[in-house]
């Protein structure tokens, strides 16, 4: 427990629009045990009643709107659900006052917004310029714009990665205050899940990549760099197969050294037996599959995308990074990894520990400037 802390036992309320299989959602559950295991009171606020994955059975978690199975798309439903948050949040503070609230992904931080609720932090996992750069047009994208910059603008935010702290500036925001708060993982758990015995794994020498088929993930480039980088050895996917990936492989003519195994609950008996793991996105917010690599034992190679693979890959390590979109430096770099693996202990940093994370939110929340109720704020 942080110092700051030390005396205090504080109420925290994480909130986060579903508990989704993938995203911030895990993250928030395995936060809300370690600080409720401190002895604070801790509430995962999920807005929407949709759950996609197992809820631990010491994690406290509110639905505001069980009934809603997906984020509702439309102005009218958000307006009710931004007053619905409203009315929570002082019927909460009537009964106990709220040190530290929190926002997960721009979907809840635009409801957060409107409800009026100031003083949160808003913990962005995503660059923004991403999200502008999968705008369909130059006119959604000056509205998505407009909106972040209207969202984030005099804020309190917490970014998983100096880069997505940076990248605010691009729109530009300046947030009032900005903390950098790397994803945290369970260092032990990990490693003991990655030592469990699964079936499937190839037996033969393989590299890994995990992700789901997208175009940010540039498959194409995975594919043009693991031909270019290597003989003998297979490449896994953790991805669900579809038929356009089934193609692209089949059109790089790697049909037969390329195996599609899906979605896994537990990615990690798969990290530690690979030879490699290899990111070939053009856009991250801090890539989670590097960190857990590294912390199985398993080199890996990356592009130099915004954000997050040169703030894991640093020092002498960043001779493993290339530019994104560069195939031929990525399965050269990959290459060079099969032939001589380094080793990964030294990139294990005190900041991925969780109880890194739940000292910052700590000190966060005894800040002395708790979440307030302000005005209704128009929609952004």
């Amino acid at each position: 427990m942080s110092p700051l802390a030390s005396r205090l036992f504080m109420r925290f309320v994480l909130a986060i629009s579903e508990i989704s299989a993938n995203g911030p959602s895990g993250s928030r559950l395995r936060i809300a045990r370690g600080l409720a295991s401190r002895g604070h009171e801790v509430e995962v606020l999920s807005l929407t009643g949709r759950v996609e994955r197992e809820i631990p059975a010491d994690v406290n978690v509110h639905f505001l709107r069980p009934d809603l199975k997906r984020f509702p798309p439309h102005y009218p439903a958000r307006l009710l659900l931004s007053r619905a948050l409203r009315s929570w949040f002082r019927r909460q503070c009537d009964l106990r006052p709220i040190d530290f609230f929190s926002s997960s992904l721009t979907s809840t931080d635009r409801i957060v917004h409107m409800s009026g609720i100031d003083d949160c932090f808003y913990w962005l996992h995503i660059a923004t310029s991403q999200l502008l750069a999968e705008a369909h047009s130059p006119r959604r994208a000056a509205r998505r714009r407009r909106f972040f910059r209207s969202l984030y603008e005099g804020k309190r935010v917490i970014g998983v990665s100096q880069g997505v702290i940076d990248d605010l500036a691009a729109l530009p925001a300046r947030p009032e205050e900005a903390v950098v708060l790397h994803n945290s993982y369970d260092i032990e758990a990990i490693r003991r899940r990655a030592a469990l015995e699964q079936a499937g794994i190839p037996e033969e020498p393989f590299v890994l990549h995990v992700g789901r088929f997208a175009s940010a993930k540039r498959f194409d480039i995975l594919l043009k760099a693991f031909a270019a980088g290597t003989t003998r050895e297979k490449l896994v996917l953790l991805t669900p197969e579809t038929p356009e990936l089934t193609a692209l492989i089949g059109k790089a003519d790697l049909s037969k050294r390329v195996v599609v195994a899906g979605f896994q609950e537990n990615p990690f008996p798969y990290m530690s037996k690979a030879a490699a793991l290899v990111l070939s996105s053009d856009r991250e917010g801090f890539p989670n599959v590097l960190v857990e690599a590294l912390i199985c034992g398993t080199p890996v190679v990356s592009t130099d995308c915004l954000a997050g693979p040169s703030e894991i890959l640093t020092g002498p390590f960043a001779r493993w990074l290339s530019p994104p979109g560069d195939a031929e430096a990525l399965g050269q770099n990959l290459r060079s990894v099969l032939a001589e693996p380094y080793a990964t202990t030294e990139l294990i940093r005190g900041s991925y520990h969780l109880s890194h994370t739940l000292d910052r939110l700590e000190e966060l929340a005894a800040s002395g400037r708790p979440p307030r109720l302000g005005r209704m704020k128009p929609f952004p």
